[in-house]
């Protein structure tokens, strides 16, 4: 039971408001869909809200999915719903129809991704499909923490599945961090009539006095709890480490002794760590999902005692998300990359070992690209195209300077990548730079000015489209298969500036070329 003492709950300050939308969320579910979005500065205490309506939903007899993402794992593909439906029922499972279960069992890395890769649509609709199954039974609560770090590939997902819950017993809680230029996370899709917006504030006085009391053990006179309270901005996070510094020391002519910003807050408690521990805080800030498993249990323990990390059996989490932040940004760039060498060591992840390994390179490594190349090839397999996009931007960047043509090629793929993920912008920027070599072989760059084109096509500049189609069409001469593709763009891209007598000469290009190529499919298509 959650305590109260006046307007003050034991573990929430200050917080009625938002405790009281929680409770009207927890209240509509069982009647249809709901959404509660929470919406803050950082620190301002938007988990501690979210990890309370966690317990209340637990209480009133909710089934709790939840997922807590980091910024570490915003490019991890797929974590959020391996976080939310890892544990899933495996007769749960086996009532989603049989496209939807592969989707599912490969997207949680259950099973291997199929050859052609996982299909989006099946996947959101598994998604769907198990949200619906679940709150057959009871009401069903799924609570994201810092939804903005959740990978693009799960938000996707969830924002499908969101659009589409109607009179389904399932509330759904996200908590957002505020920046001056955060893009809109999955909640926004949902229809205004059931989404509620909730924008956490600065704590009262009295609310941080109790907070501070609670997690320091002190009492603080009120003018100091005053001056705290304009120090921080009434942010509890920073409030109550401000407060951790003072100790029992009294303070000198009545000035707090707060330090410049939060990254010296954090770089004063780690200089009086040992140095192994420094070292293990370091790799834990700069792991997507720390564990005991990779970083030193016992090293960590002096950070533990000094309120840092939490070790809860084998996983390890900080004790708030921007202790890691401030960790990773106080540390050196050797520092960073001689321990993102030593964890490229110890992970199995492929995707993430290779991450490590790019980011702990000094130097260009044909071995170290190659390998990102091979997980970007994986990321994109399992439906994580701007995951793909981002491991083969470090590839290109550690491809060695001689290798015109192979830096080129990985511009071409991070480039298709990025164009999945539907940021035309940077596909465009990269199609452009690979074309500019000469070292660009001419399918890979008969399939650049294909992509191109259809770039151009999306925002439909089909003349400029029409253009660079047929200039790719005279780099693909060789390769029927290739060609046929781009008679079909280009007799799409005549018949849309109104030239229907060429694009009806490119169609029947398209069929001889599919004919010359052999490929059933292909054929088809054109056809």
């Amino acid at each position: 039971m959650i305590t109260r003492v006046g307007d003050v709950y034991d573990g929430v300050f200050g917080r009625e408001a938002e405790l009281a939308a929680v409770e009207a969320l927890l209240a509509a579910a069982p009647k249809g869909f709901a959404l509660l979005s929470i919406e803050g500065d950082p620190g301002i205490g938007k988990t501690t809200v979210w990890r309370e309506a966690l317990r209340r939903a637990r209480a009133a007899g909710f089934r709790v999915l939840s997922t807590r993402p980091t910024q570490s794992e915003a490019s991890l593909s797929l974590a959020g719903l391996t976080d939310l439906f890892g544990h899933a029922d495996d007769a749960l499972t086996a009532r989603l129809a049989a496209p939807q279960q592969e989707a599912f069992r490969a997207a949680l890395l259950q099973t291997s991704a199929p050859s052609r890769g996982i299909d989006e649509r099946a996947l959101c609709a598994a998604v769907l499909s198990t949200l619906r199954l679940l709150a057959e039974t009871s009401p069903l609560l799924v609570a994201v923490d810092d939804a903005q770090w959740l990978d693009t590939p799960s938000a996707r997902a969830l924002a499908f599945a969101v659009r589409r819950l109607d009179t389904e017993q399932v509330a759904v809680l996200a908590t957002v961090r505020t920046t001056p230029t955060r893009a809109p996370t999955f909640d926004h899709v949902a229809e205004p009539a059931r989404r509620r917006v909730l924008r956490l504030g600065p704590l009262s006085v009295a609310a941080l006095h109790e907070a501070i009391k609670l997690r320091t053990g002190r009492s603080l006179p009120r003018p100091v709890i005053v001056q705290l309270a304009n120090a921080s901005g009434g942010n509890p996070f920073h409030a109550i480490e401000i407060a951790a510094e003072l100790g029992d020391q009294p303070l000198d002519t009545g000035r707090l002794p707060v330090p410049a910003s939060l990254t010296d807050l954090i770089a004063s408690r780690l200089r009086r760590l040992p140095g192994p521990t420094r070292d293990a805080v370091l790799a834990a800030a700069l792991l997507s999902r720390p564990t005991t498993e990779v970083v030193d249990g016992g090293a960590l323990e002096p950070a533990q005692r000094a309120g840092i990390v939490l070790i809860d059996g084998a996983h390890i989490r900080f004790t708030h998300p921007l202790f890691a932040s401030a960790i990773e940004r106080h540390a050196g760039g050797a520092e960073r990359r001689r321990v993102h060498h030593a964890l490229a060591e110890l992970l199995a992840d492929p995707e993430e070992r290779a991450r490590h390994a790019a980011l702990g390179a000094e130097r260009p490594d044909e071995l170290i690209a190659g390998t990102l190349e091979s997980a970007a090839t994986m990321a994109r397999s399992r439906g994580a195209p701007a995951a793909s996009a981002e491991l083969l931007e470090l590839s290109i960047a550690l491809t060695p300077p001689r290798d015109d043509s192979g830096r080129a090629t990985r511009r071409v793929a991070a480039a298709a990548s990025w164009f999945d993920a539907g940021d035309l912008t940077r596909a465009q920027t990269m199609l452009e730079e690979a074309c500019a070599t000469e070292a660009l072989a001419p399918p890979r760059r008969a399939q650049a000015l294909g992509l191109l084109g259809q770039l151009h096509s999306r925002r439909s500049s089909f003349a400029q489209a029409l253009a660079v189609g047929q200039q790719g069409l005279e780099a693909a001469a060789g390769d029927p298969a290739l060609r046929a593709e781009l008679e079909m763009d280009v007799a799409f891209y005549s018949a849309s500036v109104g030239d229907v007598p060429s694009a009806v000469v490119h169609a029947h290009l398209a069929v001889e070329a599919a004919e010359q190529a052999g490929v059933p499919a292909l054929l088809a298509d054109t056809l």
